[in-house]
């Protein structure tokens, strides 16, 4: 009897729990779940943890990943506005948004062959509204990646709405020219160079002629001045020098005397210096006695 009843306990444990593996289903936070009714999706379920449904055959679960995933096009050959040719290949972020529309639109094994044609699509629409030079030049400024991108995201976005995708992020993985364009490409952006370096060449001549101009000017100002003053100095040191003369001219042979006297006392300001001259010659003439200068005088007189 306690055989039966613990067999019984068995029995109805193995049960409950047949029971709860056919009518409890778990979501993971990587994960949103789409709960079929007798085959055909009704609801789905993204919130983690556990939820019910009917046993099968009547509910079943198919689940999907919703991380972002990667998708890679190919390079492809391109035509800008301007009739250019460029290289391009872009790449997608997306991730399951709505897994009920999912599978009833998409078939998983083809996802990526139908968003890569989604993406050459749009790529090449948004290629051909930009000029080449927006795509391969040498100045920063020019250049319309960013736009490019942006039609290239939103354009997706917009196709893969109704097909349960959500597109994150979309951008230009590799741009690049045909060989034939390539040597072309370089002349050109030499030829840019060179001209920008004409450019810069011709301004800093300009402004060192203005400069160099400037100088001459400030030079021919500052020489006038420096004439004017100069011209002045001049004629105040004659007038003093006039003054001087005249007060000479009463008594020549004192302002002689003077001079000479004057020119002694500097050449005898070292007194460690021994001097040889001729008395005969100014103003040396003063170091004589005074009755060989009355004789000098005497004769000069005859």
């Amino acid at each position: 009897m306690r055989q039966n009843r613990l067999a019984l306990i068995v029995a109805s444990l193995v049960a409950v729990v047949l029971v709860l593996r056919m009518t409890v289903y778990t979501v993971q936070s990587t994960e949103v779940a789409v709960l079929l009714t007798f085959g055909k999706p009704t609801s789905e379920d993204s919130e983690q943890g556990a939820h019910f449904k009917w046993p099968w055959p009547i509910q079943q679960v198919k689940r999907f990943d919703k991380r972002l995933r990667v998708l890679s096009g190919p390079l492809e050959e391109l035509a800008t506005a301007d009739k250019g040719v460029v290289l391009v290949s872009s790449f997608l972020l997306w991730r399951v948004a709505s897994g009920k529309t999912y599978l009833e639109q998409v078939d998983e094994r083809e996802v990526d062959l139908k968003l890569i044609r989604i993406l050459r699509s749009h790529q090449a629409a948004a290629i051909g509204q930009v000029r080449f030079g927006q795509l391969v030049s040498a100045d920063r400024s020019q250049l319309a990646y960013q736009e490019v991108e942006r039609r290239i995201r939103e354009g997706v976005q917009a196709d893969v709405a109704k097909l349960g995708i959500e597109v994150e992020m979309a951008g230009i993985r590799r741009l690049g020219l045909p060989q034939r364009l390539t040597e072309a490409v370089f002349a050109r952006m030499q030829e840019d160079r060179a001209t920008l370096a004409s450019t810069i060449l011709e301004e800093g001549r300009r402004e060192a002629r203005k400069i160099k101009n400037k100088a001459e000017t400030e030079k021919r100002k500052r020489l006038r001045e420096a004439n004017v003053a100069a011209r002045g100095f001049m004629a105040k040191a004659e007038a003093e020098a006039q003054v001087h003369y005249a007060e000479m001219a009463k008594a020549p042979e004192l302002a002689i005397f003077l001079r000479k006297l004057e020119g002694l006392r500097n050449l005898l300001k070292d007194k460690s210096t021994t001097l040889v001259f001729d008395t005969n010659q100014p103003p040396f003439d003063l170091l004589r006695p005074p009755s060989a200068i009355a004789d000098v005088k005497s004769e000069s007189r005859k």
